[in-house]
This record gives C-alpha cells, sequence and structure tokens, in this order.
C-alpha cells in the first residue's frame, strides 16, 4: 500500500495567506476559507458542506491552532496569516460538537498593514469583497461580500 501525501512540517512557514473566518461554530470550532490559489491544496477541502446548515464551502480547513486566535476575529472577517505547525495548544477547550472539515491547520494570524479601507479582495471562486474596515491592532478587517456583483462560485 503506497500513501501520498504531503508532510506539514515541510510546508514554507514564512508564506502569508489570506482567510476568512466563514463559521465561527461552538467551542473554537471554526471554518477557515482560504483566498489564496497557490495555497497547498492537500491540506484543504476543496469542497465541504456543513451538515448542520447544509451550506458549502470551498476551499477550506478547520482551525487547529484554537488557543491563540484572535477573539477580535469574528465571522466573516479575512485576516493574514501563516501556516504554523510549531504549536502546542495549552488551553482548555470544551467538547459541544459543531461540524468542521476533516483537515486541520495550526495558524498564526499576521499583522494586516498592507491592507486599507476601500481595497477590494479577491477570492480564489472569483468572488470580491471590499474591505469597510481595518483594526491593524488586532491584525483584522471586515468586508462586504459579493462585491461588483460577485458571488462565490
Amino acid at each position: 500500500m503506497s500513501l501520498i501525501g504531503c508532510n506539514k512540517e515541510s510546508i514554507n512557514q514564512d508564506k502569508t495567506f489570506t482567510g476568512t473566518l466563514v463559521k465561527q461554530g461552538i467551542c473554537l470550532n471554526y471554518v477557515i476559507q482560504v483566498n489564496d490559489s497557490d495555497f497547498p491544496q492537500e491540506l484543504i477541502e476543496k469542497s465541504w458542506t456543513d451538515e448542520f446548515s447544509n451550506i458549502e464551502y470551498k476551499n477550506v480547513f478547520a482551525l487547529e491552532s484554537v488557543c491563540d486566535f484572535s477573539e477580535d476575529i469574528t465571522e466573516g472577517s479575512s485576516f493574514e496569516f501563516i501556516i504554523d505547525n510549531k504549536k502546542e495548544n495549552k488551553c482548555t477547550v470544551c467538547l459541544a460538537y459543531t461540524p468542521v472539515p476533516n483537515k486541520y491547520i495550526s495558524i498564526t494570524v499576521t499583522n494586516i498593514n498592507s491592507w486599507a479601507v476601500g481595497d477590494i479582495v479577491e477570492f480564489i471562486t472569483g468572488e470580491q469583497a471590499y474591505i469597510k474596515s481595518v483594526d491593524v491592532d488586532n491584525s483584522r478587517f471586515t468586508v462586504a461580500r459579493a462585491w461588483n456583483g460577485t458571488t462565490a462560485a
């Protein structure tokens, strides 16, 4: 039997990616959508359907590094991050169930100084989002999705 896959430790941990918190479930069961086409595809679910809401999400993963994920990042917020597989989760998290993808990634949210109000973010699905506010202190920005009449494919 041969297994083909990716060793998470071999991923470039200096590359910055953009993500959107698309589901903020109970007990830090968070789902993040990747907005970059050059993100390692083997680390994400290309398509995942939430069994509770029946909503289909594209290019998503479950947040593994829940202990230091900013409380200021809320559902719908976009942010920059790096893959950070050297973290240890040393916090208490409740075990209430919320569906999340099977693939988990540990990340660190990075500074968002490169973004400004009025910038347009384009997701790999072709959907665009308008940046409505930027909170540099908390590494967070808020967007209006479906900008310019675009929607996720």
